[in-house]
């Protein structure tokens, strides 16, 4: 919960000291941002939450290759370091750090170019990216149940009627050096098909030594992304969109070391690699001064590999001690949306909007643990030989809805609602059968005020969910099954818009 008398006050004081700033500058037209994970397309100086834009521009000026690289750039916004890549993001504290077991449920949503890859966002290269948006807080009327703490949205470049393209070459230490070429343009005279491809390669030795092995390149890095987009504008009320992505990390993992130095003394170091197929179609029907009907159907298939020397030693650094550990998990995962969206296009005091929207995920995961301890000293000895494998199945339904009225000519209202239905089916080698089925709603109540075409203020009251679930291993009795967590979110901001 936001310490809204607190966040009330100072947005009071910031009103007034940026009604005064505006007043001093000229009124100068400045480019619109807008917000492409809304639904409803508002511009950034409308959007009544908490919400961080970052245009191709200033990507390309902090010289960034993953996501993960924009922490410091992103308010409230962390990751874990469960592996050689960050796939798993936390909002304002809350948030996911690991994923062992097969069961995903995650808190923050991540969407490229309406693919979901929650909780697996280690393909988010950004080479070629149009915008990244992070929503901070509860978007239980955007998106539902995985967006508990905020949603990540990253849309590649929009195809354009010019013809224009970039190449980029990097080199730097520990052999790192990449190569990006991205081109684009129309396909025919009248402008009504345009593409845009992309093709980047980087690769690094991963910043450490392995003198056991002798190689530098057992963390090294290997990162490879082909994207294409088509866009298709056959009449005035017709337009298709079309996203294509393959992103292939294949990274190792050898990052911790007995003395905490960059030396590492694996003999049987892992990887941390992921392989994604995906595609995105996107229809828009519209008539003017009546409504616009949207369609967005995605799909992706994604192959995640990670095992890790789990004595991160070898025979001669554990000596006379026998310790020798290794973990292998290789995950699955398919996913299938559809929504449909149907939004007004009369530009009246209220707009409105009515859409529906259907996940299907598929998640196989085969964990292999083992090893062997044997301590001459104390003639103990232990040996670990552990395999699971697991199936899970997830289907989330929601219908889903919003209206924003203009109380005056500069004060608007919104309230949004949506209602969600998720059921899941679980097994496992161990015997473990679940099927937790449940019903969740959220929403938001926001009021925003135009003190000018450069300042916003707002105050916003919204609920968002997340899915129940059940324990996975040894448990107590009547602790296997937990419930649903709802979180509540009182915001008040000021958005300037100002140099």
């Amino acid at each position: 919960m936001q310490y809204p008398a607190v966040r009330l006050c100072v947005s009071v004081l910031s009103v007034f000291l940026c009604q005064a700033a505006v007043a001093a500058l000229p009124n100068d037209d400045i480019e619109e941002i807008g917000v492409t994970a809304d639904d409803r397309g508002r511009e950034l100086v409308e959007f009544p939450a908490s919400i961080t834009v970052l245009d191709a521009e200033l990507v390309e000026q902090l010289a960034v290759q993953h996501f993960e690289e924009l922490v410091n750039a992103v308010p409230n916004l962390n990751w874990s370091g469960d592996g050689h890549r960050a796939r798993h993001f936390q909002i304002r504290g809350v948030g996911e750090l690991e994923q062992y077991q097969g069961a995903p449920n995650p808190s923050v949503g991540f969407l490229i170019d309406d693919i979901d890859f929650s909780g697996i966002g280690t393909v988010a290269t950004l080479f070629d990216m149009q915008s990244v948006e992070v929503l901070r807080g509860p978007q239980g009327s955007r998106y539902g149940a995985n967006a508990l703490a905020g949603l990540v949205y990253m849309r590649s470049a929009t195809p354009t009627p010019e013809r224009n393209g970039r190449l980029k070459l990097m080199a730097a230490d520990d052999n790192a050096w990449s190569a990006g070429l991205a081109f684009g343009g129309s396909l025919v005279e009248d402008d009504s098909a345009l593409y845009r491809v992309s093709a980047h390669h980087h690769t690094s030795n991963g910043f450490r030594d392995n003198p056991y092995l002798g190689r530098e390149d057992t963390n090294g890095r290997t990162e490879t992304a082909l994207r294409g987009r088509v866009r298709l504008v056959p009449s005035e009320v017709f337009s298709a969109d079309v996203a294509l992505m393959f992103v292939d990390v294949d990274n190792g993992y050898d990052a911790f070391s007995l003395d905490n130095s960059y030396t590492m003394l694996s003999d049987k170091p892992g990887k941390d690699a992921q392989r994604s197929t995906g595609g995105s179609l996107r229809l828009e029907w519209s008539t003017p001064g009546y409504a616009v009907l949207t369609s967005v159907t995605t799909v992706a298939d994604s192959t995640i590999d990670f095992s890790f020397d789990a004595d991160w030693g070898n025979a001669d650094s554990w000596a006379p001690v026998t310790y020798d550990y290794t973990s292998v998990s290789d995950r699955e995962r398919q996913t299938l949306s559809q929504e449909f969206r149907l939004t007004s296009n009369d530009p009246g005091a209220t707009d409105c909007l009515l859409g529906f929207y259907a996940l299907n995920l598929q998640e196989d995961l085969q964990t292999v643990d083992t090893g062997t301890y044997y301590d001459p000293g104390y003639d103990f000895r232990d040996s670990l030989d552990s395999r699971m494998q697991s199936d899970y199945a997830a289907t989330n339904v929601a219908l889903f809805g919003q209206i924003d009225h203009d109380l005056t000519a500069a004060t608007r209202l919104g309230i949004g609602v949506r209602a969600e239905r998720r059921m899941t089916e679980y097994s496992d080698t161990s015997g473990l059968t679940a099927a937790p089925s449940e019903s969740m709603w959220g929403g938001e109540l926001s009021l925003s005020h135009e003190h000018s075409s450069l300042l916003t203020s707002y105050i916003a009251l919204s609920k968002g969910y997340k899915a129940g679930g059940f324990n996975l291993g040894l448990v107590p009795d009547g602790k296997r099954a937990f419930g649903k967590e709802e979180l509540w979110n009182l915001e008040t901001g000021v958005r300037a818009m100002l140099f």
